[in-house]
């Protein structure tokens, strides 16, 4: 059985680009925005790890986990920041559903990491 994922991202580019590289190992979906992302991840399909940039319009990334998690206990969440604010970090760290925090630019090596470590459910944050 394929590992689903879904990464959540304002960046077309980017998400094109993970897309591309990442569909071939995964059950891969995309949402451009935390609102389309709590659409998706709402409705009948399950994720086991979503990986979601923190800065986005409408709804920070902390406040999608928050929504999410509860209702999904089944899925592991990566945090994507472009920035290294630490309070936001922290408390990513902090929430029981989040497994990893990574930096943009990640490499592929580290996301495919990252995503095995989700599956497995064993946190990498410090």
């Amino acid at each position: 059985m394929s590992v689903s994922v879904l990464f959540v991202d304002d960046d077309a580019p980017m998400l094109r680009a993970l897309k591309r590289e990442f569909s071939y190992e995964y059950d891969l979906s995309v949402a451009y925005s935390a609102a389309e992302a709590q659409t998706l991840i709402s409705g009948h399909r399950r994720f086991d790890v979503v990986i979601s940039d923190v800065t986005m319009p409408g709804m920070n990334e902390l406040e999608f986990i928050d929504r999410a998690a509860p209702q999904n206990p089944h899925t592991s969440f990566i945090v994507l920041t472009g920035n290294g604010e630490e309070e936001t970090l922290k408390r990513a760290c902090s929430m029981p559903a989040v497994v990893r925090v990574l930096t943009k630019p990640a490499s592929r090596e580290l996301i495919l990491e990252a995503i095995g470590e989700a599956v497995s459910r064993k946190s990498l944050c410090p």
